[in-house]
């Protein structure tokens, strides 16, 4: 949790990647 609230902005570019891979 502590990981996440120090890096929203990594986990956020971390879920597009996920997404594009997925749309991919």
């Amino acid at each position: 949790d502590t990981a996440m609230a120090e890096a929203p902005e990594s986990i956020r570019q971390y879920a597009q990647a996920i997404s594009r891979t997925n749309i991919n």
